[in-house]
């Protein structure tokens, strides 16, 4: 990009139901990369990812920058006794320096729209960095059968 030239802003949006069809095949490598690196490849598939976006228990997310996607993000509102978490179910993308900003921006928003306390991801311990957010215990899974 030439000097001078601002780079337009990224689009970051949650994805309504209707536009699926055309945006789920785009940002399909995203999703089933953020489930197999976020440890959730063994409790979730793509198409249960699907059957929970479209019933509304979960947000998709997608980073649109330059003309092309760069991420899939799934959010969710997990509701306790005394307080409410959005809880950044995955996250996966590429050049994230374009999007990821944007993206905290826009998520933070919605979590306090929904009245959430706070933004809440298990996953690997670079995103505590690159996230604002700090560390408060860790994810042990102890596979009780098949291979791992």
């Amino acid at each position: 990009m030439p000097d001078g030239e601002r780079r337009p802003a990224p689009v970051v949006c949650d994805v309504p139901v209707a536009h699926f069809p055309l945006v789920f095949p785009a940002v399909r490598r995203f999703i089933e990369r953020g489930l197999e690196e976020g440890g959730n490849c063994d409790r979730y598939r793509i198409e249960d990812v699907l059957l929970v976006l479209i019933a509304g228990q979960a947000k998709l997310w997608v980073a649109y920058v330059d003309g092309e996607y760069r991420a899939a993000m799934c959010t969710q509102i997990v509701e306790y006794p005394r307080c409410s978490d959005c809880r950044i179910w995955f996250i996966a993308g590429e050049k994230i320096e374009t999007w990821f900003d944007d993206w905290v921006r826009e998520v933070e928003a919605y979590a306090r729209a929904m009245g959430c306390l706070q933004l809440a991801t298990c996953g690997r311990e670079g995103w505590i960095r690159k996230g604002g957010g700090r560390k408060v215990g860790v994810e042990m899974v102890k596979r009780l059968r098949g291979e791992p």
